[in-house]
């Protein structure tokens, strides 16, 4: 991820780049509010000036890097927060600066206008269950750690379709925050999944809830 040129034997698509982003901002929330977003900072009694072509022009924009390498030209992984709402896109192969920064600009205003979040399961809300196998319990509630929406064209709104993705029954015990599934969004062709964790403990059954539970098994 340090961007270093090597003579093409490394490369990295789009979607790395997406993850690298939505990792730094979800899991360092505050190293990322302290470095990205400013058009100048100093360090070490040094002013650097930012080369991020969105800060101060594109509102809500705050991040993230430009690069430039021979083979993939002037690139740029840009995000923006408008209205609790946040994009992130990646431009690559531009030829100049100057083409990166419009491209970059006119993305995200793009993703602004033409396309709507559609909002599906508030943070921490249960999204479903799955079935738990030598546990106290038969199932567990899932969650996701964010709120989940999707988006789509504001021009053709096709219907969303959820499918719970994950290897069962589960095993307990099981702990509470465990990823142990993925919820998966489709909407026409377009495909992207949500981890989704234990929202609570599932300790390993003893040999009365064996007895209930094997009981409940006729009648399901």
């Amino acid at each position: 991820p340090n961007g270093w040129p090597d003579g093409g034997a490394t490369y990295v698509t789009a979607r790395d780049l997406v993850t690298l982003g939505e990792a730094i901002i979800t899991r360092h929330p505050q190293a990322y509010r302290r470095y990205f977003g400013q058009k100048r900072m100093t360090f070490a009694g040094v002013e650097q000036q930012s080369h991020d072509p969105t800060v101060g022009v594109v509102r809500g924009a705050d991040g993230i890097k430009t690069g430039h390498t021979n083979e993939a030209g002037y690139n740029f992984l840009g995000s923006a927060e408008r209205d609790g709402r946040r994009l992130m896109m990646v431009v690559g192969g531009a030829h100049s600066e100057a083409e990166r920064a419009a491209a970059s600009r006119a993305l995200l205003e793009w993703g602004f206008a033409e396309w709507q979040p559609r909002p599906l399961f508030a943070a921490g809300k249960p999204v479903t269950t799955a079935r738990v196998q030598d546990g106290a319990a038969r199932d567990v509630p899932l969650v996701a750690n964010r709120a989940i929406a999707s988006v789509s064209p504001k021009a053709n709104a096709e219907p969303i379709t959820l499918k719970l993705v994950y290897k069962g029954p589960l095993v307990a015990p099981i702990a509470k925050g465990a990823q142990v599934a993925e919820l998966a969004i489709r909407i026409g062709d377009s495909e992207s999944r949500v981890p989704l964790f234990a929202a609570v403990s599932v300790a390993k059954a003893g040999p009365l809830d064996r007895l209930v539970n094997g009981v409940m098994g006729l009648f399901s």
